[in-house]
């Protein structure tokens, strides 16, 4: 009999150095904001340090944040923007998606390249003429549709990108004869979209929320084109506000407002996360 011989994992062992250097490598810049929240702007001016400072210097950085913008009133107003924007965008392109799918009408495969089409355009090109838009149906409607969230809410109803990655995961994962058999058992076409398609969509749905919530939450253009009045501003546009007052004079205190504006994406992405998981285990087909 031949004697196996063991051999020390080298490659094992290269791959779990790279993923352990690339973890600190990606941890490093939000570390540093955290203990740069906690410290003073002249200690930050000096350089990096590996542990936070007091927590008077803390409280000191919160009020000199708070006497320039309400931090609080700035996370409040990007949830009220972000998370009907992320509902929106997330049912319209499942039901949307959806249609492409399992549809069959005439001009189907046209009018889904122009849904790919308008994932070619930057958003910011279309972002005066969205403004004017906006400026036209208030004077028509009496409604201000500007410096008013809902026009932050209308082009959740048009993200290609999500629907076109809806569409994909649903000719993978969803087979149509399902589909058929529902509606042979008398389903209606909405049941079997909200308790067949959705359920077993779940995955892909969290996953483009997830990155839904990102952009919407960090985007500092439209409501910064869209929105006049400081009482509605995103924390986006606050912390933009506070750089232009107190750059220079307390970096801690900006530092501080970045940390808090971060924290709530981090924990968006661990909420969803679980959602994914559980999404591929409760949507497996069997075959």
């Amino acid at each position: 009999m031949l004697r196996q011989t063991s051999s020390f994992p080298f490659n094992r062992l290269f791959l779990y150095t790279f993923l352990i250097i690339l973890t600190i490598m990606c941890f490093t810049p939000f570390y540093m904001m955290l203990i740069n929240s906690t410290r003073s702007s002249a200690d930050i001016s000096i350089g990096f340090a590996l542990i936070p400072d007091s927590l008077g210097q803390i409280k000191a950085n919160y009020e000199s944040m708070q006497s320039i913008v309400n931090i609080w009133r700035g996370l409040f107003n990007s949830f009220a923007i972000t998370i009907p924007f992320v509902m929106i965008s997330s049912y319209v392109s499942a039901l949307t998606a959806w249609g492409f799918t399992f549809y069959r009408f005439k001009g189907r495969n046209f009018l889904f390249m122009i849904v790919i089409g308008t994932m070619m355009i930057p958003p910011q090109l279309g972002l005066i003429g969205y403004n004017e838009m906006m400026i036209f149906l208030g004077n028509n409607t009496g409604f201000a549709f500007r410096d008013n969230w809902v026009s932050l809410w209308f082009p959740a109803f048009f993200t290609g990108a999500s629907v076109f990655f809806l569409r994909q995961y649903m000719i993978a994962a969803i087979p149509y004869e399902i589909i058929e058999s529902c509606r042979m058992d008398g389903a209606g076409e909405l049941a079997i979209f909200h308790r067949i398609v959705i359920p077993l969509s779940m995955p892909s749905i969290a996953t483009m929320a997830i990155f839904t919530f990102v952009y919407t939450w960090n985007n500092y253009l439209t409501p910064l084109i869209l929105l006049d009045t400081q009482d509605i501003f995103p924390v986006s546009l606050l912390i933009s506000t506070l750089r232009a007052t107190a750059y220079g004079t307390n970096l801690g205190a900006i530092y501080l407002a970045i940390a808090m504006s971060v924290l709530p994406i981090l924990f968006a992405f661990v909420f969803l996360s679980r959602y994914i998981i559980n999404g591929i285990s409760a949507g497996a087909v069997k075959g």
